[in-house]
């Protein structure tokens, strides 16, 4: 019987239960709330998930569908199957009535997306994005690290972003929309498709390396924004630059592991190299480094 906790830093973590269903957020160190595991980052693990649910209801995680059928007793069996390794913490699970649908995906990357069934009209430019984002990601970070991607977006939390691996997870409230998508939400499209490379497929070996996830991601937000034309890298630079700094990015307390001198902070450090190295040494970087 799950409980939310709280976390490592100090935001509350684990299963949750809402209207909708239920959902887990698990970064830093909520899975083992509900899950027995080595909750550690650097422990990656294979992971099939098999989810039984009531009639109706639809279970999401990981990775590609590879079963859905209804059992004996009338609940409803769900298999999802991630690819490649993954880190606890990157864990998704959602419960509800949702739909999956399918985006247009690039070469060897197929798209899914988990929306709830009441929202998938005001999700549509969300989901439409996702495309253009993966390309445009592609072109400045290297092959997509995963065989799958797609954006899930429940009943959550407001203002809640999270890379959970091959499926980034978003409260609906902040992703629905009427037409055109602003722009804190193509922000968080771009952020947390931005870490599939930097958090997922690379992952940290111990949290004070947050900023390597952080930085990177704010930074594939910033390249976003300014070929979106919402804004140059050095608009978005100076803006960084001109917020406070309580301690390095790399040297995190564990109560301020997320805090804004990890994300902003991270990406100036990028900013600072590109301005050394030069734009296209620059993106050799990033591609050799993913």
């Amino acid at each position: 019987t799950p409980e939310p906790r709280t976390g490592a830093d100090g935001v509350p973590v684990g299963w949750f239960f809402t209207s909708a269903g239920s959902f887990a957020l698990d970064e830093p160190d909520g899975l083992h709330s509900w899950l027995p595991a080595n909750d550690h980052p650097s422990d990656k693990a294979a992971w099939r998930f098999t989810i039984d649910v009531p009639a109706g209801q639809t279970a999401i995680a990981n990775g590609k569908l590879a079963e859905h059928r209804t059992l004996d007793d009338g609940r409803e069996r769900w298999v999802w199957e991630p690819s490649e390794p993954m880190s606890t913490y990157l864990v998704l699970v959602l419960t509800g009535r949702f739909d999956l649908v399918d985006g247009t995906g690039i070469d060897g990357v197929s798209v899914q997306h988990a929306v709830l069934t009441s929202d998938r009209a005001r999700l549509e430019p969300a989901m439409a994005l996702t495309d253009d984002l993966l390309s445009f990601f592609v072109d400045q970070f290297g092959p997509f690290p995963f065989d799958t991607y797609g954006i899930a977006v429940t009943e959550a939390m407001e203002g809640l972003a999270m890379e959970t691996q091959t499926r980034s997870l978003f409260d609906r409230r902040d992703l629905a929309t009427d037409g055109t998508l602003d722009r804190l939400q193509q922000i968080l499209l771009s952020h947390e498709l931005a870490h599939q490379w930097f958090g997922d497929a690379v992952s940290p070996a111990s949290w004070s390396d947050t900023w390597l996830n952080e930085g990177f991601a704010t930074y594939g937000e910033w390249l976003w924004l300014e070929h979106a034309g919402l804004g140059t890298v050095e608009q978005s630079a100076a803006l960084a630059l001109s917020e406070p700094r309580r301690f390095p990015p790399a040297d995190p307390p564990a109560d301020l592991l997320f805090d804004r001198t990890v994300y902003d902070g991270g990406a100036v450090v990028l900013y600072a190299l590109r301005r050394e190295v030069g734009d296209e040494r620059f993106t050799e970087i990033l591609r050799a480094w993913a």
